[in-house]
């Protein structure tokens, strides 16, 4: 407790001010030039809140009895590690006043705020302690922050971290089993549209003859008929058996069916259909309109049947 001037009482009031407090223990230091101005006494010190910790906004409420008017309050620089945010003065009636000091500390500890000057007496050495939030031991000393909690995990937490793992594990493997498979299904497709297309063109140059036959008002020659069923007959088997059909003779061609395995029937009714065309072409032989359909739609049965038997016989075989 310090005071720079003013008589016994005044030093008197402010040390029973700090023991009722107990937080604070304020000086009321008298300006001489005013001269006497009456008593001043500290009745009161209160902070709101009544314990606080570093950085904390407090508000330290100090009750006065002054026979004069204070003037409005003002505070030196506070130094480091303390703030001061508000001063005011309010009047309580008989003589009572209220001063309210809105502050911050920063630093842990007891801390001095600075003189606040109220005319013609200032209140000085008035103290505050704020606590640190860091625990302190034995000794004084500020202990070294708990360790932290493991973090909890939230419901059905493990159960999420399982399943997008197992997600993260499986899901390329599905997707790359998917991708081949459906590589399988389109090569099988992209096979099987090859190995059909000459028997396609076979079949659409057979029918366009039979059109021919059918819808044209003169009637077709058989030579012509044969020449080109020949033709498109034999640039089948050179596509489907790899064989030199248009090189070979029929009976050539009957040797090659043996050699590519036809069923007895498939290879009889193909050299039938060559040899009538040679006929035709080379003999000399003549065939009505009907005889021409009908040569040309067993045609068309012929290949359909000898191809599906050797899808069939080709799927049977061990790859």
């Amino acid at each position: 407790m310090r005071a720079v001037s003013g008589g016994r009482a005044a030093r008197g009031a402010a040390l029973a001010a700090g023991v009722i407090c107990g937080l604070a223990v304020p000086a009321i230091a008298q300006d001489p030039a005013g001269g006497s101005t009456g008593p001043v006494a500290i009745e009161r010190i209160t902070f709101v809140p009544s314990t606080f910790h570093v950085g904390d906004v407090v508000e330290a409420r100090i009750d006065l009895r002054s026979s004069q008017q204070p003037a409005e309050p003002s505070a030196e620089n506070p130094g480091p590690w303390l703030v001061v945010h508000d001063l005011s003065l309010l009047p309580r009636g008989n003589d009572r006043w209220e001063l309210r000091v809105t502050f911050s500390v920063f630093q842990a500890g007891v801390r001095t705020l600075p003189a606040i000057d109220l005319g013609s007496f200032r209140i000085e050495n008035l103290k505050a302690q704020a606590d640190s939030v860091l625990s302190v031991g034995d000794e004084g000393t500020v202990e070294a922050l708990r360790p932290l909690h493991p973090q909890v995990a939230a419901p059905g937490t493990a159960s999420a971290i399982l399943l997008a793992a197992l997600l993260i594990l499986v899901a390329p493997t599905v997707v790359a089993t998917l991708s081949l498979r459906l590589l399988a299904v389109s090569r099988r497709f992209v096979i099987q549209r090859a190995q059909a297309l000459p028997r396609i063109r076979l079949e659409r140059a057979v029918r366009r003859q039979l059109a021919r036959v059918r819808e044209e008002p003169a009637p077709v020659s058989a030579e012509a008929f044969f020449v080109e069923l020949s033709h498109n007959l034999r640039t089948y088997l050179e596509a489907t058996l790899a064989i030199p059909a248009h090189a070979s003779t029929t009976h050539e061609l009957e040797d090659a069916f043996a050699s590519k395995h036809l069923q007895s029937g498939h290879s009889g009714q193909l050299a039938e259909i060559l040899a009538t065309a040679d006929r035709v072409k080379f003999g000399g032989d003549s065939a009505a309109a009907p005889e021409l359909v009908a040569t040309g739609e067993r045609l068309i049965a012929l290949v359909g049947d000898m191809e599906r038997a050797l899808a069939a016989e080709a799927s049977h075989v061990e790859p």
